[in-house]
């Protein structure tokens, strides 16, 4: 609880420089006439009052929230939402006073930037000495993982770096197979034994990743929490109810656990279908010279085929549709005798190329594909060959980002593993979570599990990020074929 109140000292310390630093830059430093003649104690005394309910916005934001403050980008972003918002509740105060806050309108531009600055300075240099204190012990949860299952491993492993984590694992109650191997820590294997070292090892809070079967056993552990006044949870074992967006209500005076299969659903399924649409008008209109310019391009180097190519495609709900793209292949490759429409495997074996037949069965990619042309190589390679799917997003076939597109023969397999099946529950996308870690360099396995938290961890942040990701992964032409 501590950390979280420094936080609001340090927003109000960070918000109050960066004020008063706008007021010395305009006033002090710049010697140009001011709009409205207002001491510096009565700036600061009027800010004084107004900050606090900056710090409101941002507790609105979840930025007193440990599952913000402790995730650094999703923070930073959130602080640059609250400088915005923080500031135009400054400048709504200042139209409906009858005195003037600001002595000219460039003190708002600076202290909008330095609010940003400055609120981003201080929490980072709280959280560096947040690191420091744990390093030497203080401020770390004592904890006691219960569970015989992966859970139990994992969590052990990633909680292990208690300098980062803030965790302090005491003691592990599990079978000796789930103990991490370089775990030093002490472990038991009998819930009895675990239960007895609470007090010596003066455990804060317990964890636990498995449901036991015999009832009483749950309820000991339950009862133990609240006898020692400890923090309790309990994380199942099966990812599906903690990945997607689970909501807790009550039925029948039961209190019952609701697991969605994405977070993708209400409001936020308008709102990204109005973000598709307005993208993919702004993105048609703004590039339209350039995407005249590829189609001209494209018809000259191989003047048979057309210019845009469509592929059957998957997308929400195993619906079927054409996806466009600039042609980047050899027209009579595509098209010779009986070729029409068949599948890459088939293409391949008539051209007698058995080792990209099994390359294509093992990645469903071939490397050096020999019926690109040297524009569609360059197009591939700068992903230019996909913007045609603006349409496809406008149309509502495509999200901006989203899942990969995938064939029907790949439907299969996505259903083959664990999950799988999940992927197809929203749209796909142009560009997504595997393209920008990895893209082509990825496994096919890593690719369908990326998608899958994707489904399962969708905000609308996750996609601006992803958006954000893209331009860089294109510029730096990483991973594409």
């Amino acid at each position: 609880m501590l950390y979280p109140i420094l936080l609001v000292i340090s927003d109000f310390v960070a918000l109050l420089a960066a004020f008063t630093v706008a007021y010395i830059i305009r006033v002090q430093v710049d010697t140009r006439p001011l709009v409205a003649e207002i001491e510096a104690t009565t700036f600061i005394k009027a800010f004084f009052v107004l900050i606090p309910f900056w710090l409101i916005i941002n507790a609105y934001l979840g930025l007193y929230t440990k599952s913000v403050y402790e995730k650094r980008l999703n923070e930073l972003s959130r602080v640059l939402i609250g400088a915005f918002i923080g500031m135009l509740l400054i400048i709504g105060a200042d139209f409906v006073t009858d005195q003037p806050l600001f002595p000219a309108r460039l003190v708002v531009v600076y202290a909008l930037l330095g609010s940003f600055v400055f609120l981003a300075l201080f929490r980072n240099i709280l959280w560096l000495l947040r690191k420091q204190m744990f390093r030497f012990g203080y401020g770390l949860r004592r904890v006691m993982i219960i569970g015989n299952n992966r859970a139990t491993t994992d969590l052990a492993d990633l909680l292990s770096d208690s300098d980062t984590s803030g965790y302090d694992i005491e003691l592990l109650v599990c079978s000796k197979q789930f103990v991490p191997k370089d775990y030093a820590g002490k472990h038991v294997t009998t819930l009895t034994q675990g239960l007895a070292e609470i007090t010596t090892l003066k455990v804060d809070s317990i964890i636990q990743t498995e449901f036991y079967e015999k009832e009483s056993k749950n309820r000991t552990i339950l009862e133990a929490a609240r006898t020692h006044h400890l923090s309790y949870r309990f994380i199942p074992s099966q990812e599906d109810f903690y990945a997607a967006r689970n909501t807790v209500d009550v039925f029948n005076g039961y209190p019952v656990v609701s697991v969605h299969q994405t977070p993708l659903i209400g409001w936020g399924r308008v709102a990204k279908r109005l973000f598709d649409i307005l993208g993919s008008v702004l993105g048609l209109i703004i590039l339209s010279p350039f995407l005249l310019l590829i189609a001209l391009i494209v018809k000259a180097t191989d003047p048979e085929g057309p210019i845009v190519y469509k592929h059957l495609r998957i997308t929400r709900f195993n619906t079927p549709f054409y996806i466009y793209k600039f042609r980047s292949m050899r027209w009579k490759y595509s098209t010779g005798k009986n070729m029409k429409y068949k599948s890459n495997i088939d293409v391949f074996r008539a051209m007698g190329r058995e080792d990209l037949v099994e390359e294509e069965k093992l990645h469903h990619k071939v490397k050096n594909d020999p019926r690109i042309t040297a524009i569609g190589r360059f197009m591939r390679k700068t992903s230019i060959d996909e913007l045609p799917q603006l349409w496809n997003v406008l149309m509502g076939d495509l999200s901006l980002v989203g899942p990969r597109a995938i064939t029907k023969e790949e439907l299969k397999k996505y259903k083959s593993q664990i999950g799988g099946g999940i992927v197809t529950s929203v749209k796909s996308g142009i560009t997504g979570l595997w393209q920008v870690s990895g893209r082509s360099d990825l496994s096919y396995e890593e690719r369908i599990r990326l998608d899958k938290y994707y489904v399962q961890n969708w905000s609308f942040w996750l996609d601006i990020k992803i958006l954000l990701k893209t331009i860089v992964v294109l510029v730096r032409k990483t991973g594409a074929r």
